[in-house]
């Protein structure tokens, strides 16, 4: 809790970690007078209690079914690595923090849509695949009004309105896109004062973890060199490592499905988040970040239409589940 500029031998590593989870730690820990690993749990177990109840609006909204709704939460709290959700990590915030800008902005919530966003990009690295998204969703939403204030005859062209009355709300659309871009020009502007480096975060990831921009064949490779070695070890561990592929796999179909379906704005989403580990040069950390792409859960809910699929997926998720959680709990690698 010392900071992007203390004095550990680490410090230059610690711009690798976007700062609203920590900093959110080291309040509630300070108001609270708990340690800070207690408010990170407690802030965590919050998030994911909103993040349930928001995932399960969205999903009712866009399939119009309440039983969808809460069966795309169910296939969350199944899905393998969920433990990670009510574990010290950021990905309960982020998520909630994803989806309440989905369904503000949806809503037309657009200026707290645009706060929730800016939370979200100070908070995971991937709300730089939800700005596209967000994006995206604003641009139907323009076009959508755009459509509705066309003059339908020829009377209502007679004077039209030249002022920006009338635009502006339409831009407004955009605000939530706009909203996690100033978040990372916040950050990055910051880290050009304290550090001079406003690329700070990628240098650490690189430095660090050994992350930077590969080719996607050369991610695929190594995944399957990843995959080879979990294969031989057959521990608790190498459940982690198995999932990866599946879940990249998980990740190119449910884009596929929000394509055919024509939500471009969630398939914008996770086919951006995805592509960000695809070209990362590693899919380690695949089967946690997979947990904040929504949308991945809300298509695993329609297989709710054959019984038998939906119920091999609940029962194998919850005990591949629980083997990676007695590894995590032995503090057994690798770790999320």
């Amino acid at each position: 809790m010392e900071g992007y500029t203390g004095d550990a031998p680490d410090s230059r590593l610690t711009p690798g970690f976007p700062p609203l989870y920590s900093l959110s730690m080291r309040w509630l820990g300070d108001a609270a007078g708990c340690g800070y690993f207690t408010a990170g749990i407690w802030i965590s177990r919050l998030a994911l209690l909103i993040a349930m109840a928001l995932l399960a609006v969205y999903a009712q909204e866009r399939e119009g079914s309440a039983g969808h709704g809460w069966r795309a939460g169910g296939a969350l709290l199944t899905f393998p690595s969920a433990f990670i959700l009510a574990s010290v990590y950021a990905e309960s915030l982020f998520l909630v923090s994803a989806l309440a800008a989905f369904v503000l902005a949806r809503r037309g919530r657009h200026g707290w849509a645009a706060l929730a966003a800016f939370g979200a990009a100070l908070t995971r690295i991937h709300g730089l695949a939800l700005l596209p998204g967000l994006a995206v969703l604003g641009w139907e939403q323009w076009r959508a009004k755009r459509d509705d204030d066309v003059p339908s005859t020829a009377y209502d062209v007679a004077a039209p309105d030249t002022s920006l009355r009338g635009k502006i709300p339409g831009l407004w659309c955009l605000a939530p896109a706009l909203g996690a871009a100033a978040a990372y020009l916040a950050l990055a502007a910051y880290f050009w004062e304290a550090i001079g480096d406003p690329l700070a975060h990628f240098t650490a990831k690189r430095e660090g973890w050994r992350q930077g921009f590969t080719a996607p064949w050369v991610t695929l490779d190594t995944a399957l060199e990843h995959l080879d070695r979990a294969a031989a070890h057959r521990n608790l561990g190498s459940l982690y490592t198995i999932l990866e592929l599946p879940c990249f796999y998980l990740i190119v179909g449910t884009v596929g499905v929000l394509c055919a379906r024509r939500w471009w704005p969630e398939a914008t989403y996770v086919g951006c988040a995805g592509a960000m580990s695809l070209c990362s040069g590693s899919l380690a950390g695949l089967p946690r970040f997979t947990l904040v792409m929504f949308p991945v859960f809300i298509v695993l809910a329609r297989m709710r239409r054959w019984p038998v699929v939906w119920g091999i997926y609940l029962v194998v998720g919850a005990v591949l589940q629980v083997g990676l959680l007695v590894n995590f709990v032995r503090f057994g690698a690798p770790p999320p």
